[in-house]
């Protein structure tokens, strides 16, 4: 009775957090071909929705041990840490490591000249030099603003992922430990 009321909870746990992943879609069938699918995408367009879309998948593989047998749940622990080293290898791809998530582009600069305010149009400047040079400034800085949300993105999800991945390494440690009581307190300190 016990059992089968915790793999109910199980169920509606997972079901909610798999869900909160998905943000209202449907949650994929077979997840790992749904990985493998975004991973090869993010491989050839570098897009981060891409990225995104794997992580949750990585991310709602391993929620779905919870509604599993303890053999099954080991396979996908050793599942979830191999997807994690794929998406790993694909942000190296495009990691800055010389990014500075301090230095913020300024988006709002003046024409060259001195003869115009700050933030104007480049279409209400008449001289077509200084008007091509505005231009041109305000096309880098919208770059680097881009490279700025792409990096901070990419962060964001290489921590999730790094997260899961040692979520992972943990259960799995923990399934192969046969002792009654392990000792498993060191990795809770690390988890904190």
């Amino acid at each position: 009775m016990l059992g089968t009321l915790l793999r109910v909870f199980a169920v509606v746990f997972l079901g909610s957090l798999v869900c909160s992943c998905y943000a209202g879609e449907d949650v994929p069938v077979n997840v790992e071909s749904e990985i493998a699918k975004h991973l090869k995408a993010f491989e050839k367009s570098k897009e981060i929705d891409e990225l995104k879309d794997a992580e949750k998948c990585i991310v709602a593989l391993l929620s779905s041990r919870l509604v599993k047998p303890e053999e099954e749940a080991v396979t996908i622990y050793l599942e979830t840490i191999k997807w994690c080293v794929y998406a790993l290898d694909g942000i190296s791809s495009v990691y800055d490591h010389e990014f500075n998530p301090n230095l913020i582009p300024s988006g709002n600069i003046p024409p060259p000249g001195g003869g115009y305010r700050s933030g104007t149009s480049p279409k209400t400047i008449k001289e077509p030099d200084i008007r091509a040079e505005y231009e041109k400034r305000l096309a880098e800085i919208a770059k680097k603003n881009e490279h700025q949300i792409y990096q901070l993105t990419l962060r964001r999800i290489l921590k999730r992922i790094k997260e899961t991945m040692f979520e992972a390494s943990v259960y799995y440690i923990a399934s192969q430990v046969k002792e009654d009581n392990p000792p498993l307190g060191a990795l809770g300190m690390i988890w904190e």
